[in-house]
Protein backbone atom coordinates (compact mmCIF):
# COMPACT_ATOMS: atom_id res chain seq x y z
CA UNK A 1 0.00 0.00 0.00
CA UNK A 2 1.45 3.82 -1.35
CA UNK A 3 2.01 6.08 1.71
CA UNK A 4 -1.02 7.89 2.41
CA UNK A 5 -3.59 5.98 0.91
CA UNK A 6 -6.41 5.58 3.25
CA UNK A 7 -8.36 1.99 3.14
CA UNK A 8 -11.77 1.37 4.19
CA UNK A 9 -12.49 -1.25 6.43
CA UNK A 10 -15.68 -4.18 5.21
CA UNK A 11 -19.00 -3.60 6.87
CA UNK A 12 -21.13 -5.96 8.29
CA UNK A 13 -24.58 -5.39 7.82
CA UNK A 14 -27.19 -6.31 10.85
CA UNK A 15 -30.86 -7.35 10.46
CA UNK A 16 -33.40 -5.95 12.71
CA UNK A 17 -33.20 -9.29 15.37
CA UNK A 18 -29.40 -8.67 15.66
CA UNK A 19 -29.68 -5.47 16.40
CA UNK A 20 -32.44 -5.85 19.06
CA UNK A 21 -29.86 -8.83 20.36
CA UNK A 22 -27.32 -6.08 20.52
CA UNK A 23 -29.18 -3.60 22.11
CA UNK A 24 -30.69 -6.11 25.13
CA UNK A 25 -27.21 -7.17 25.67
CA UNK A 26 -26.35 -3.53 26.27
CA UNK A 27 -23.45 -3.15 24.50
CA UNK A 28 -24.91 0.22 23.12
CA UNK A 29 -26.01 1.55 27.07
CA UNK A 30 -25.69 5.18 26.94
CA UNK A 31 -25.18 5.57 23.53
CA UNK A 32 -27.67 7.11 21.06
CA UNK A 33 -28.06 5.10 18.20
CA UNK A 34 -29.64 4.03 15.01
CA UNK A 35 -29.98 1.08 12.84
CA UNK A 36 -30.14 2.76 9.31
CA UNK A 37 -29.87 0.15 6.18
CA UNK A 38 -28.53 -2.30 8.42
CA UNK A 39 -25.68 -0.17 9.72
CA UNK A 40 -25.62 1.13 13.60
CA UNK A 41 -24.83 4.64 13.40
CA UNK A 42 -24.58 6.80 16.33
CA UNK A 43 -26.58 9.71 16.71
CA UNK A 44 -25.85 13.57 18.59
CA UNK A 45 -28.78 13.47 21.28
CA UNK A 46 -31.36 16.11 20.60
CA UNK A 47 -30.66 19.65 22.04
CA UNK A 48 -33.35 21.78 24.05
CA UNK A 49 -33.82 23.89 20.64
CA UNK A 50 -33.89 20.71 18.27
CA UNK A 51 -37.16 19.82 20.51
CA UNK A 52 -38.35 23.00 20.83
CA UNK A 53 -38.89 23.37 16.92
CA UNK A 54 -40.67 20.09 16.48
CA UNK A 55 -42.78 20.65 19.26
CA UNK A 56 -43.64 23.87 17.03
CA UNK A 57 -43.68 22.43 13.68
CA UNK A 58 -46.24 19.80 14.93
CA UNK A 59 -48.29 22.19 16.78
CA UNK A 60 -48.36 24.06 13.06
CA UNK A 61 -48.66 21.16 10.83
CA UNK A 62 -51.33 19.45 13.19
CA UNK A 63 -52.58 21.20 15.52
CA UNK A 64 -54.39 20.64 19.17
CA UNK A 65 -56.38 17.96 17.68
CA UNK A 66 -54.01 15.13 15.81
CA UNK A 67 -51.94 12.83 17.01
CA UNK A 68 -48.29 12.67 15.59
CA UNK A 69 -44.90 10.63 16.11
CA UNK A 70 -42.40 12.13 15.78
CA UNK A 71 -38.46 10.96 15.70
CA UNK A 72 -39.85 7.76 17.56
CA UNK A 73 -38.87 4.51 17.20
CA UNK A 74 -40.12 2.41 14.19
CA UNK A 75 -39.86 -0.64 13.31
CA UNK A 76 -40.31 -1.70 9.50
CA UNK A 77 -40.11 -5.54 8.59
CA UNK A 78 -37.46 -6.10 6.29
CA UNK A 79 -39.91 -7.46 2.95
CA UNK A 80 -41.55 -3.23 3.00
Amino acid sequence: MAAGTATTPPLHRLDLESYERLVASGALEGRSAELLDGLVVEMSPQSPSHAAVLEALMYHFAGSAARMRVQSPLRIPPNC
